[in-house]
């Protein structure tokens, strides 16, 4: 079987990301800004809009979104930082 390259590409840099979300999650936990900080209009969700107060939540919006539907929840927010 012949695996594209750009395939291959995607697959290995989806496993790395992967792989740093712990390591992700422990940064995260050195910093104190707390969910209620970031959420700034106080509607129980961190938008990406809000998210770019935070610059490592910004960039990882991604990952911690584990439902894709363009908020990051309490929930969400929580399992990063356990």
């Amino acid at each position: 079987m012949n695996i594209p390259f750009r395939f291959k590409t995607l697959i290995a840099i989806t496993a790395v990301s992967f792989m740093a979300l712990p390591a992700i999650a422990q940064q995260a936990q050195g910093d104190q800004t707390g969910f209620s900080d970031l959420d700034a209009d106080g509607d129980g969700n961190i938008s990406l809009a809000e998210s770019k107060s935070h610059q490592w939540l910004a960039e990882n919006f991604a990952a911690v979104d584990t439902n894709k539907d363009g908020l990051i929840s309490k929930e969400e927010f929580t399992r990063l930082i356990k």
